[in-house]
């Protein structure tokens, strides 16, 4: 949310929706600015706009189309539903990378493995006017004997670290070795 230099105005109303019940549990749990209301929702992007046909101000869809079974009807719900949108996408380095290379190790099967490309391509199909803006950041990488690094690589592949077994963990190791402490990480914005 904003900080308190630059709030909301009031009557905001923030409709949220992740399949995850703990993510919307955690949003519920957050401080709420005054004069703003949240509609949550557990469910995925395609479900909700085929049970909701709402248009809205902005839509935002930051990293939530990784596991969209129909990824160019949601996108166009997106943009037929959304008087403005981003879509926010990884492209091809960084965790993409990571995820391909050990797709048998992911904790979540249903992982497209989706990249910035994906959204591109969709969004020239279906001929809808977008700008693409590309960044990067690094992210560090810690010692393959650390806690820490047991802990992010088990974030990139959506698991947890005991799912993963010794052997797991020293061809993890060893492909990182390659990376030299840190991944460059590439985050896409598609503004429509």
């Amino acid at each position: 949310f904003p900080s308190h230099d630059r709030p909301l105005p009031d009557f905001t109303k923030v409709v949220a929706v992740d399949p995850s019940s703990e993510a919307i549990a955690h949003l519920k749990e957050r401080k709420i600015p005054k004069g703003v209301k949240i509609e949550t929702h557990v469910n995925t992007a395609e479900s909700f706009f085929n049970e909701v046909n709402n248009v809205y101000d902005w839509i935002i869809a930051s990293h939530c189309l990784y596991w969209t079974a129909d990824l160019e009807g949601t996108i166009n719900s997106i943009v037929q539903r959304g008087k403005r949108a981003v879509i926010v996408m990884r492209g091809k380095k960084g965790i993409f990378e990571i995820q391909s290379k050990f797709k048998d190790l992911l904790g979540n099967k249903n992982e497209k493995l989706y990249s910035a490309d994906d959204i591109e391509g969709c969004l020239c199909k279906l001929g809808h006017n977008f700008r693409r803006e590309e960044h990067q950041t690094q992210i560090f990488i810690p010692d393959s004997d650390k806690i820490e690094f047991r802990w992010l690589v088990s974030f990139f592949l959506q698991t947890s670290d005991d799912n993963l077994t010794e052997d797991n963990w020293r061809a993890l190791s060893h492909y990182f070795q390659h990376y030299h402490g840190n991944i460059r990480h590439d985050v896409n914005f598609f503004w429509i």
